[in-house]
């Protein structure tokens, strides 16, 4: 447990520490390691000194975090624990005689490596430190001179503050660069979407080195809040444990929460208590989706007509959804523990879990933006925390509107023209959050910025919803793909698979699918059964399901949830399925770390079932 008076003094110590063994401004420090306070206390050190970090997970093959210390030309070396630190030197091609220090954040150093004693015990070699070896070399510093540390060269606005590798599906990853003002531009402007308060509580558990962890951690810090840290195995624990008013997270985890949810409302052994839930779960459903088309922040085009209507419905389902709220929603926000508002980010969104989650009294905004972007473009505004509170900004299916000093273009992919609001196409965005460019690569930074100077290509495809009579949604977002993701089917038809794969997950046996087709003459998916709920299903049957009766169970709960959509058309239609054999992973290579899948990564790995699927 640190206070904010307690991480400056420690921040300040091993910034101490690292000016001694030779980082100065300019020089970047690689930094491989995963979530907590130290991370945060080491990364904010290095840039005391003016240097910048470069930052990528511990578990990351060897291969790809020695081309990072290459490629940010590091100075030094952070590593989460001394494993690490092994897998890098039995590579052989750990280029030590560059570095000026080792730093093992966790763990400490193995009973062979004496505190400050060169790397691999040679004269030459970089000396090494645990993290609280560095703390106590600073403080040892500051005693000698009388007086805190004040650093001989600290970072202007325009520095280089990081280094972020993208998660390259191909090739190496390339390293973002966002200076000091990039980050800055973040942390004060997310005060539109969320406003903490000091001494609230919010709860992390992304990987930190991912920039939408990073910068709503430095926002949450900004604003006084108790940050707790946790991970995905210690989740469930700490959320009841600490029950934050703002949690930072991502789809896949909203969707394990709504699968909990829904899962212990069928295994309810009542039946009248388990038909009542979920009765009141469709009433409520409906008396949400009345409830914004009366306020106008329906995105489906209405008429005076539809408003009216909707005031009827919202009157007599509002009761019902009253009650819903004391007998049963209550008891759900009391399982989840999120007390006030969940941030979700680093992916789309489904349709469902917006639905559900509004139903039952937690408020979720979504935001949008990329790593070259530091990263959030556009994001929804919560009710609760914003300088300007309404209901009226969190308009559901959206990504919400820019972000004050963003600007945000909708062009022809192809010639870059700008397309009329209601219209898809390439979104382009230009702003202080946007990066410089790539590290060491002229070559992709000017294909990023090949609409023109500062106008970066997000590879996102969507629209500006347009202003119209009974309409309050004008201005936002919505985003219906990526452009390298689209699927032109043989008949010559384009299709987002996207929008189909989010409305497909709400089936619980579905833990991820991926949406295939491209030059054939319809869609198939590729699908990840989830095992526990396939269990449980098999449990109510009496009797396991062979291949043929899951794949026609797993295809009625796709046609049922993607025909569903307000915007469906025929030629969205799945009609094969194939099933994956393993689990996807980060480890594997075919899920990022904000476990968002790796579309292509699977498609090519698995492209043999695929063409067994068509034939």
């Amino acid at each position: 447990t640190l206070s904010y008076a307690g991480l400056a003094k420690e921040v300040r110590r091993s910034a101490a520490a690292l000016e001694s063994l030779g980082l100065v401004r300019g020089n970047s420090v690689a930094m491989f390691a995963e979530n907590g306070a130290r991370w945060l206390l080491f990364d904010q050190a290095v840039m005391t000194c003016g240097g910048s970090t470069a930052v990528r997970g511990a578990g990351a093959p060897a291969e790809e975090l020695l081309y990072i210390l290459e490629n940010s030309n590091a100075c030094g070396l952070a590593v989460d624990d001394w494993k690490t630190m092994e897998r890098l030197q039995e590579s052989g091609k750990l280029p030590a005689e560059r570095l000026k220090f080792v730093v093992v954040l966790w763990g400490g150093l193995p009973e062979e490596v004496a505190e400050g004693a060169a790397l691999g015990g040679g004269a030459d070699g970089p000396p090494v430190h645990s993290a609280a070896g560095l703390s106590e070399l600073g403080r040892t510093l500051e005693t000698a001179a009388g007086e805190p540390f004040q650093a001989k060269e600290p970072p202007r606005p325009n520095d280089l503050a990081t280094l972020v590798y993208t998660s390259g599906t191909t090739g190496n990853p390339k390293g973002v660069m966002l200076t000091h003002d990039n980050l800055m531009y973040q942390v004060g402007s997310l005060a539109e979407v969320v406003r903490p308060q000091p001494g609230g509580t919010s709860l992390s558990m992304l990987p930190p080195w991912h920039i939408y962890e990073r910068a709503t951690g430095y926002f949450s810090l900004a604003r006084g809040t108790h940050v707790h840290y946790s991970n995905v195995q210690y989740l469930r624990d700490d959320l009841q444990t600490v029950k934050p008013e703002l949690f930072v997270t991502v789809p896949l985890v909203l969707d394990a929460l709504y699968n909990r949810v829904m899962g212990t409302v069928r295994k309810e052994p009542k039946r009248l208590t388990r038909a009542l839930v979920l009765g009141f779960l469709a009433v409520s459903a409906r008396y949400m989706r009345a409830m914004r088309v009366f306020r106008g922040l329906s995105l489906d085009r209405v008429n005076l007509g539809d408003r009216l209507w909707a005031a009827v419905v919202v009157v007599l389902l509002g009761v019902v959804h009253a009650l819903a709220d004391r007998i049963a929603y209550r008891k759900i926000r009391e399982a989840i523990a999120v007390r006030q508002t969940i941030v979700s980010g680093g992916g789309s969104i489904g349709t469902h879990l917006d639905d559900f989650f509004e139903t039952i009294g937690i408020e979720v905004v979504n935001g949008w933006g990329l790593t070259e972007t530091s990263p959030v473009l556009a994001a929804r505004r919560s009710a609760f925390y914003s300088e300007a509170p309404s209901t009226d900004d969190n308009v559901r299916g959206t990504i919400g509107r820019p972000l004050t000093g963003t600007s945000l273009r909708v062009v022809d992919p192809d010639t870059l023209t700008d397309l009329p609001d209601g219209q898809p196409g390439l979104v382009l965005a230009s702003g202080p959050g946007v990066t410089q460019g790539y590290c060491r690569n002229a070559e992709a930074t000017a294909d990023a910025f090949r609409a023109g100077v500062g106008w970066f290509d997000t590879g996102d495809l969507g629209y500006r919803v347009p202003a119209r009579a009974h309409s309050n949604a004008a201005g936002n977002f919505v985003l219906v793909g990526r452009v390298k993701d689209t699927i032109v089917l043989s008949n010559g038809e384009n299709v987002e698979p996207q929008p189909i794969e989010d409305a497909c997950v709400k089936s619980p046996l579905i833990k991820h699918i991926v949406v295939v087709g491209q030059d054939r003459k319809y869609l198939g998916a590729l699908v990840q059964v989830d095992g526990d709920a396939l269990k449980e299903l098999e449990a109510e049957e009496g009797r396991p399901f062979d291949d043929a009766e899951l794949r026609g169970i797993v295809l009625a709960d796709i046609a049922e949830n993607n025909q569903g959509r307000s915007r469906y058309k025929r030629d969205e239609r799945v009609l094969k399925v194939a099933f994956l054999p393993e689990e996807l992973s980060y480890e594997a290579g075919t899920l990022t770390r904000t476990m968002k899948v790796k579309k292509n990564v699977v498609v090519d790995q698995f492209s043999d079932l695929v063409d067994i699927m068509y034939e």
